[in-house]
């Protein structure tokens, strides 16, 4: 028995090291639904299938429209309701422990023996059939940073047998023949008969998942079917994640709402906040200061009466939104500096409501935004965007600010 169990010791590390091996030189991993983490994707997959019914009926219901069709006139509504089903995910502890259990394969197989790696929570993609605003071109996940380690996990609510997902292997490794090649092919059309197939666009089963390094080249394809997919992200990293909380992987993660969400009231909530947001005037082009903006902000949020859950949902949920319209105007604004002061949920509401500032007011009214703000977030995150901020504009919005990485990391459970 000893002998059986050391041989099967010894057969695990050599499958491994070969996983080991053939990721680094791929890039990218396809996990069969035999994993650790089966159990929890079926959970989230049937919750995934009442939340699309409950929430997309809601919101029809609100705005007086048939969402079934997903056709362009409905649209915004369509948006919405993906939304607040992404934020429902985003603190929902099934999600969060498929985000335990797959970051720990991941982090054991591929993983730098000794290093701490940061996961930010569950990050969900909804795409409704022929959406063309969820197909993207390839892309990586993180430029530039070749001294960090980053995995990106990407786990299917349901079968995709319409190929949801392009990787183009080999394209990780800065300065490889792949990845110049890959380069060169994009941009001339000409094919180079070297290392065929270029790219790959796996089919998947409920309870697959796949992995890829943040630095390789990918695209999210199309959804062709007629039914609604639904996909969560995970990232872990040797550093904290940008613009989200980060808990190092070693920390209890899953510490969102325990049992089930009241689906039909917080979606009834946010439709009700939502308007409020457009019904309030407390930012216009032409008037734009910072405290009161923050001021009158406060108290629109105090008249909600959240819990802290709620916030944080509310928050994913508004700076989703925001994303899909022009962050310039006075409405989005509005949207993302709620979202901010909600919570330091997803940091790419405190970049943009930091554009609008800057084109909308002078440098002081940004910089008492961005000194208001880190007050009462005094973060690593928050330190790096306002850095962004600076440097994006080419001024000092913040006097004495000093480097992110001296200042405490936001996590999950704050």
């Amino acid at each position: 028995m000893a002998n059986f169990a050391a041989n099967q010791f010894m057969n695990d590390m050599k499958t491994m090291a070969k996983d080991r091996s053939e990721f680094l030189a791929l890039g990218w991993h396809h996990f069969s639904k035999d994993t650790a983490a089966a159990d929890v994707i079926e959970r989230c997959a049937k919750k995934k299938a009442r939340w699309l019914d409950t929430v997309f009926n809601e919101v029809g219901d609100a705005f007086g429209k048939d969402l079934s069709n997903y056709t362009d006139e409905v649209l915004v509504e369509c948006n919405i309701a993906k939304s607040i089903i992404r934020a429902l995910f985003r603190v929902d502890p099934d999600a969060r422990g498929m985000a335990r259990i797959t970051t720990a394969e991941v982090k054991s197989r591929y993983g730098t023996e000794g290093e701490t790696f940061y996961s930010a929570p569950p990050y969900t993609y909804v795409h409704i059939p022929q959406d063309a605003s969820e197909q993207n071109a390839m892309h990586m996940d993180v430029y530039g940073d070749y001294d960090t380690e980053h995995y990106t996990i990407w786990v299917p609510l349901n079968p995709c047998a319409h190929k949801p997902v392009t990787v183009a292997p080999r394209t990780h490794k800065e300065r490889s023949l792949a990845k110049t090649l890959f380069i060169l092919e994009r941009r001339t059309g000409f094919e180079f008969p070297v290392y065929q197939p270029r790219t790959h666009s796996p089919d998947t089963e409920l309870g697959d998942y796949l992995i890829w390094d943040g630095r390789l080249h990918h695209a999210g394809n199309l959804n062709t079917s007629c039914q609604p997919h639904v996909a969560v992200n995970f990232k872990l990293r040797s550093l904290p994640v940008e613009m989200e909380p980060s808990s190092t992987h070693d920390e209890v993660l899953a510490d969102g709402t325990e049992g089930e969400v009241d689906v039909t009231g917080f979606t009834q909530l946010y439709l009700r906040i939502f308007k409020d947001i457009e019904n309030s005037d407390f930012i216009t082009d032409g008037s734009v200061t910072a405290y009161s903006s923050i001021y009158n902000a406060d108290r629109l949020i105090d008249s909600w009466n959240l819990a802290s859950d709620e916030k944080r949902r509310v928050s994913f949920a508004l700076t989703l939104g925001a994303m899909r319209r022009d962050k310039l105007v006075s409405e989005v604004a509005r949207i993302n500096l709620i979202a901010i002061l909600l919570a330091p949920e997803f940091l790419w509401s405190l970049n943009s409501v930091g554009d609008y500032f800057f084109k909308h007011a002078d440098e002081s009214e940004l910089s008492k935004l961005c000194l208001a703000y880190f007050e009462r977030y005094h973060y690593y995150q928050i330190a790096d965007v306002l850095r962004k901020i600076s440097d994006r504009h080419a001024i000092e919005v913040l006097p004495g600010l000093k480097p992110a990485i001296e200042y405490p990391v936001y996590g999950w459970a704050k």
